[in-house]
């Protein structure tokens, strides 16, 4: 379908424009999914090449999120198929995680505080790195801050709520790292049974797989190899209906569940 629209596109659209720097990030996304890291990286790099000249100009964030995904996707093969809102930032990359912060930073500072989507996308970025850093406490902060802005804002808009919602999926996921990192496995669970419950509302969520392996891995830690079982066959069961058998996170959680179950 993605193929099918770029193919329409570029027969009537000039090659610099917005749309096709669009499609391209999305044939990212889906090439990303199949864990086909060239095709994804062709791709990814053939959208910021468009939008260096359609998106830059008008809009910086959006450009400079597109180009430090390629970067992330170049060093470490990191595999988020997101905009820099939604990502986690690889590990063990302290360069490219300080530059996740300034720039979510800046943006939340310019984005506009009736613009909730935003605001709460840029949030989980600062929640998801600040975690990774070992700066639990800021971590937390920016969580509160997510949470509070989510409860003060409910749209009577369907669609730009469920947005939201999806997004809030994404905000108590990163926010049960913080607790998982400190080895509160209990805290870490409570957080992510709330990621569940807003999961669940929706139609298909693609950290749904990843929730139950965190809780699975949770309950493990915890020795309780009943639910660890239960939660980790959940993972597979669920990432199966979208990912292909070979793919690295399909692989990731089998492996988890072949420890407890063989």
């Amino acid at each position: 379908m993605a193929q099918k629209a770029l193919k329409n596109q570029l027969g009537y659209l000039p090659e610099s424009h917005k749309s096709i720097s669009e499609t391209y990030h999305l044939l990212s996304k889906i090439y990303t999914q199949k864990g086909d890291l060239p095709n994804a990286l062709e791709y990814l790099e053939k959208s910021v090449d468009v939008a260096r000249i359609s998106i830059l100009p008008k809009n910086k964030f959006k450009f400079e999120g597109l180009e430090l995904e390629l970067e992330l996707l170049k060093k470490t093969g990191f595999n988020s198929g997101r905009t820099l809102s939604h990502m986690q930032c690889a590990p063990d990359q302290p360069d490219l995680q300080d530059r996740c912060i300034r720039q979510s930073i800046e943006k939340l500072e310019l984005t506009s505080t009736d613009n909730i989507l935003e605001r709460i996308n840029s949030l989980n970025t600062l929640i998801s790195v600040n975690s990774r850093q070992g700066n639990f406490q800021m971590a937390m902060k920016y969580f509160e801050d997510a949470t509070l802005l989510y409860t003060q804002n409910r749209s009577s808009d369907m669609l730009l709520q469920r947005k939201v919602e999806e997004s809030m999926v994404s905000i108590f996921f990163s926010a049960s790292r913080v607790y998982y990192r400190q080895n509160n496995w209990t805290m870490s669970l409570e957080i992510l049974k709330k990621s569940l419950d807003f999961a669940l509302k929706q139609e298909q969520n693609s950290l749904l797989p990843e929730i139950y392996n965190a809780m699975g891995l949770s309950y493990a830690h915890q020795f309780d190899n009943c639910m660890a079982i239960h939660y980790f066959e959940l993972a597979v069961n669920t990432a199966k209906k979208t990912l292909p058998d070979d793919h690295p996170n399909l692989q990731r959680y089998r492996y988890q569940l072949q420890q407890l179950k063989p």
